[in-house]
């Protein structure tokens, strides 16, 4: 009996860490999952309090987008947001000291908000360039600066002839960027390097991507965009067509964002204009062209100096 009575209790006893590990495993899975639908859902609020994203569009002001009509239809002032971040103090002291300006060309930094301790090292650096806007949206990419960024542009400078977006690694002339739109009459245009790009195997990657944004398998406007859009290193668009996408109230803004702005101009009937001549995305090795903006990729702060120096060396009259 005692042989029987041992055999026994092993067998019992053999079957609590089994079933406790499958238990772990069962808890452990369900969290992951519960983690995950959080994160991709991400408009999901709770007393309130955001689960780390904007709130949806819908609900911004546009009033102001009126104020539009009261602009001077022959005003040829544009204005210029470089994309940035508060950690590229370096890079912003490169475009105030080398780029080159032009008087009917505005331009200011543009960053979401971090923590509190880095917004104040930004006031205290907006106060002495006053260069600066932050936008009341987290900092990020791919989750709705870019449009945060137009919204605030219209509303708050509403009478621009038009509105560019910048990246803070792509060394830009002024002077160059305001003479090439200087007989721009159709402010319904979207400007800038127009991406033209062969199907990849790999695209599926994107694809993938494109339906976790979007939270569902309809992903029709990331093939729409596919070949219509403009490269993000620098494209501008009209003030007309910018009110348009503001009073559509696009509340999808997650994803790539260039790739939703070429959607978004596409659905608008945007007048398209292609300046890729004009738009360099590698560093040349000789001199270029004199109707050259700008040059990208200047993802170090040598390679950035280093275009700054060369497009700076293309005349151009004010």
């Amino acid at each position: 009996m005692d042989d029987v009575f041992f055999v026994t209790s092993r067998r019992v006893s053999s079957k609590i860490p089994i079933m406790s590990n499958l238990r772990l495993i069962w808890m452990i899975g369900v969290f992951i999952l519960c983690v995950l639908v959080v994160w991709s859902l991400g408009r999901i609020t709770f007393l309130g309090i955001s689960l780390g994203f904007t709130a949806p569009l819908d609900r911004v002001d546009t009033r102001n987008v009126d104020r539009t009509t009261e602009c001077y239809p022959q005003s040829q002032k544009v204005f210029y947001g470089i994309l940035t971040s508060a950690s590229r103090r370096d890079k912003r002291d490169v475009f105030r000291t080398l780029m080159i300006k032009h008087v009917n060309v505005d331009y200011r930094f543009i960053m979401g908000y971090e923590s509190s301790g880095v917004s104040r090292l930004m006031q205290l650096e907006n106060r002495t360039y006053g260069d600066i806007v932050i936008l009341n949206i987290k900092e990020n990419m791919n989750n709705g600066k870019t449009h945060a960024y137009f919204t605030w542009a219209l509303l708050e400078l509403p009478c621009y002839k038009m509105y560019f977006k910048g990246d803070d690694d792509f060394s830009v002339n002024m002077c160059q960027l305001h003479s090439s739109i200087s007989n721009i009459t159709d402010l319904n245009v979207y400007w800038g390097y127009h991406v033209v790009r062969q199907f990849d195997p790999l695209i599926f990657h994107d694809y993938l991507g494109a339906w976790w944004y979007n939270h569902r398998l309809d992903t029709s406007w990331y093939w729409i965009a596919y070949n219509r859009y403009m490269a993000g290193m620098c494209y501008g668009v009209g003030r007309e067509i910018l009110v348009k996408l503001i009073q559509s109230h696009y509340t999808e803004v997650w994803g790539p964002e260039d790739m939703r702005m070429g959607f978004w101009m596409h659905n608008l009937n945007a007048t398209y204009v292609d300046e890729s001549d004009k738009l360099r995305n590698i560093s040349p090795n000789n001199d270029i062209a004199s109707d050259v903006i700008g040059i990208h990729g200047g993802k170090s702060l040598k390679l950035l100096i280093r275009n700054f120096e060369i497009i700076n060396s293309a005349p151009c009259k004010p």
